[in-house]
């Protein structure tokens, strides 16, 4: 997000804190990181699924996203129409249909034995 907020800045003339918000997504990026070392140890948060190699990473986000996709983003979306956020719930919607098709990538990879379908 800080770097799309960069962006934004860097376009309207504001070229230090486009640097100063730059600077605060690395910094955010190195936190991820840390992280992961607890989720190394923890499994992914939804599924339990184990993490650290390629092959694991892949598999936990195959899990989580289809987690995600068949329960978690249809009820967010069942929510926001019952609520009458119907722009909220289409777009919970879109969200849910990208994710299906990430998967089907993120599956294709995991079937071709290389992450992200990278050859050897």
């Amino acid at each position: 997000m800080c770097g799309y907020f960069a962006d934004i800045a860097r376009i309207e003339g504001l070229t230090g804190l486009a640097g100063m918000l730059e600077d605060l997504g690395e910094l955010l990026r190195m936190d991820a990181g840390g992280h992961l070392d607890f989720l190394m140890r923890a499994g992914e948060p939804l599924t339990g699924a184990p993490v650290g190699g390629s092959t694991e990473n892949l598999q936990a986000l195959v899990q989580g996203w289809t987690e995600a996709a068949e329960h978690g983003l249809p009820e967010m979306a069942r929510t926001a129409r019952g609520e009458g956020l119907l722009d909220l719930a289409s777009w919970f919607d879109s969200l849910r249909w990208a994710r299906a098709d990430q998967l089907g990538r993120l599956r294709a990879a995991l079937g071709e034995g290389s992450p992200a379908g990278e050859s050897a």
